[in-house]
């Protein structure tokens, strides 16, 4: 049985206060019989608002990560950790302030891939592997303002790292940056933080 991941953005006073009440991996009972998590995302923003809780939404991913399964996530961070042995360090430093915070492998040396979160309940960091607060990703989506046009300079080191699989090509693989650099973008505009649930 594989490893299933939902991205969601979401409003996080009421997350900090629906945490007292309930654990995260039940969030989505929040949602209500009527959200279907399987339903097509909006076309132009790939949000998907919960219908009965407006604070929350969860971001869908396109192309090899549109299924919801984790395995993207592992293979991306894969194939980095590989590439960035060849990449000039200016590149590589300023592509790790935006991912090094999204991979599962931090590169920031934070040692802590939920930052500044501090969960009200000890037992609900087990299906977390990411939390960023409003003020974290208003930074990242600086970074991402300041990266996107740049991930076509990724190519000559992504390339010889590909393999059959998720993300088999470069193109697959800059979706998927530029879908999470989008998650980003939506938790910004409504200055809510984005979390990212391995289930």
């Amino acid at each position: 049985m594989g490893i299933d991941v939902d991205v969601v953005i979401c409003d996080w006073n009421r997350l900090l206060e629906t945490l007292n009440r309930v654990p995260l991996d039940g969030i989505w009972s929040l949602a209500g019989p009527d959200w279907d998590p399987d339903l097509e995302p909006d076309a132009a923003q790939l949000v998907q608002v919960s219908p009965t809780e407006h604070w929350l939404a969860r971001y869908e991913f396109r192309g090899a990560a549109s299924s919801g399964t984790a395995k993207p996530y592992f293979h991306f961070d894969s194939i980095w950790d590989d590439a960035r042995k060849a990449m000039p360090a200016p590149l590589r430093q300023d592509m790790e302030k935006f991912i090094g915070r999204l991979l599962w492998t931090d590169y920031n040396g934070t040692a802590n891939l939920l930052g500044d979160f501090e969960p009200p309940l000890d037992s609900i960091d087990k299906p977390l592997r990411i939390a960023c607060t409003p003020t974290e990703i208003a930074d990242l989506a600086r970074h991402w303002t300041e990266l996107a046009d740049r991930i076509p300079d990724l190519r000559p080191y992504i390339d010889p790292e590909l393999a059959p699989g998720y993300l088999d090509n470069f193109d697959e693989l800059a979706v998927y940056l530029e879908d999470w650099g989008n998650a980003v973008r939506q938790a910004q505009r409504r200055s809510w933080g984005l979390i990212a649930l391995f289930l």
